[in-house]
C-alpha cells in the first residue's frame, strides 16, 4: 500500500468481538483494493482489540485504540489519521456488498464530486428493506446518478427527508479537514446528520448513486445506535439545530428538517421540556414561515407560531385518534353507539 491510498475507511468499534469480522471481511473482499481500513477500538473490554490484532495481518489495516470516548470521538480520531483522498465511515454491526468501492471510484473519477451519497438496506427480520436517498421522495435518483451543488442538496435534504446515515457516503478528505468538520462529541443522537449537513454546506458538488451496497443490521444495537431516552434525543436534535441556525440562508430549511425529526416526539414529551426548549421549538416553527408547506403542515406550523404548543398537542392527538378510527373498522359501531347515547342524554 502506498502512503496515500485513494480511500480511507474509518471503522469505530466497542465490544463487538462477536460481529465485527463480518464488516472487516466485507471490506477486505472488495474488488477495489486501493484503500486503508482504520479501526478505532473505543476502549473495548471484551477482547475485541486483541482478537483483531491476532486475526488480521493485512497491510491495509491500521488498528489503534483509545480510552472509551464514544463513537464520535473514535470517528474524529479516524479522520485525523486518514491519508486517503476520500474517506467513508462504516459501523461494526453492518457489512458491505461487493462492488461498493469500485462503483465509488468510477463515479468519483468521472464526476470529481466532493461528496458521493448512496442509499442502502436495513436488515430487518432477515429481509433487506430499502433505505432510500430521500424518505419523502423515494424516486429521487432512483435510476440515475444525480449531481447537485451543495446549496441545492442541502435544501433537498431538508425538504425531502434526506437519509441521515453517516455511513454509505464518501467525502473528499481535504473538504473535511480544511473546513474543520468533525462529529460533535456532545451529541449522542443525530450526530451523523449534523456532520452530513456541515459537509454538504461547503461542498461544491454532491452526487448521488442509485446503487446500494451498504447493509445496516438493526438486529443489534451498535456503537452509533445506543439506547437513549426520548427526552435526550429531543435535546440532542435541538442542540444540533443550534449549531446550524446561524446559517441564515438555510435557517428555514434547517428548522423544517429538525422539526420533521422532532414532531413525532415533542407533542408527547412536551411536559418534560423546560421553558427554554419550548420557546426554541416555537422559534423553529416561526423560522419556517418563508417555506411553501403542505396545507396540513401550514395550519399546524401557523398554530405553533401564534398560539400555545398545547393547542397543537390537542389537535395532534385528535388527528392520531381519527387516523386510528378510520383504519380500525371494529371501532366504528362503538363510536356510533357512544354518539347515540351522548345525543340522547343531551335531548332529555
Amino acid at each position: 500500500m502506498n502512503n496515500s491510498p485513494f480511500l480511507s475507511i474509518i471503522l469505530p468499534t466497542y465490544n463487538r468481538k462477536y460481529c465485527i469480522s463480518r464488516m472487516i471481511d466485507s471490506v477486505l473482499m472488495q474488488s477495489f483494493s486501493d484503500f486503508e481500513l482504520i479501526i478505532i477500538d473505543d476502549g473495548s473490554t471484551d477482547g475485541t482489540f486483541e482478537m483483531l490484532e491476532e486475526k488480521y495481518q493485512d497491510r491495509r489495516i491500521r488498528l489503534t485504540r483509545q480510552e472509551n470516548g464514544g463513537v464520535s470521538s473514535a470517528r474524529n480520531l479516524g479522520i485525523s489519521l486518514a491519508k486517503g483522498e476520500y474517506i467513508t465511515f462504516v459501523d461494526s454491526d453492518d457489512y458491505l456488498l461487493d462492488g461498493f468501492f469500485e462503483d465509488m471510484f468510477e463515479k468519483i473519477q468521472q464526476l470529481q464530486c466532493d461528496v458521493l451519497v448512496y442509499g442502502g438496506y436495513s436488515l430487518e427480520n432477515g429481509k433487506q428493506v430499502e433505505v432510500p436517498l430521500f424518505w419523502k421522495d423515494r424516486n429521487y435518483g432512483k435510476n440515475e446518478v444525480t449531481v447537485s451543488s451543495g446549496d441545492d442538496f442541502v435544501k433537498d435534504f431538508c425538504l425531502f427527508g434526506g437519509n441521515s446515515w453517516g455511513c454509505a457516503k464518501v467525502f473528499r478528505r481535504l473538504l473535511i479537514e480544511k473546513n474543520k468538520i468533525n462529529f460533535c462529541v456532545e451529541i449522542a443522537y443525530g450526530e451523523d446528520m449534523l456532520f452530513d449537513l456541515q459537509a454538504y454546506l461547503v461542498a461544491s458538488q454532491v452526487a448521488t448513486s442509485p446503487e446500494k451496497f451498504y447493509i445496516c443490521d438493526i438486529r443489534t444495537i451498535s456503537l452509533s445506535r445506543g439506547v437513549l431516552n426520548t427526552t435526550k434525543k429531543i435535546i440532542d436534535l435541538l442542540n444540533a439545530y443550534q449549531r446550524l441556525e446561524n446559517c441564515k440562508d438555510y435557517k428555514a430549511y434547517f428548522a423544517y428538517n429538525y422539526l420533521s425529526h422532532l414532531r413525532k416526539w415533542i407533542f408527547l414529551y412536551i411536559f418534560f421540556l423546560d421553558q427554554e426548549k419550548k420557546q426554541q421549538i416555537k422559534m423553529m416553527y416561526a423560522s419556517t414561515s418563508l417555506l411553501k408547506l403542505h396545507r396540513v403542515e401550514e395550519i399546524e406550523f401557523k398554530l405553533a407560531q401564534q398560539s400555545s404548543l398545547y393547542i397543537v398537542l390537542y389537535l395532534f392527538c385528535v388527528g392520531v385518534a381519527y387516523k386510528i378510527y378510520s383504519k380500525t373498522s371494529f371501532l366504528h359501531p362503538i363510536v356510533r353507539m357512544l354518539k347515540k347515547q351522548f345525543f340522547a342524554s343531551r335531548c332529555k
